[in-house]
């Protein structure tokens, strides 16, 4: 998200809370449609590894993650 590319990945751990910046695979063949799909179609790519960009600025910073972890760490131990 990060870098600005989408992603294809299978469906692990909470990737699916991020399934709007890439596709969620649970087949192998079905993956590797969805990486060509993404090879082939060069502005929905851009567009989407855009979307996941920002999503990243908004949301996914060290520094925002820092900032929940403190929150939800204080709530707990209050």
């Amino acid at each position: 998200m990060a870098a600005g590319i989408p992603f294809d990945y299978t469906n692990c751990g909470d990737v699916t809370d991020r399934a709007e910046f890439g596709k969620v695979y649970n087949d192998p063949h079905d993956l590797a449609d969805g990486i060509e799909f993404f090879l082939h179609y060069h502005e929905y790519r851009k567009r989407t590894g855009q979307r996941a960009h920002l999503a990243w600025q908004k949301q996914y910073t060290w520094e925002q993650i820092t900032t929940q972890f403190e929150t939800m760490y204080k709530t707990i131990m209050l």
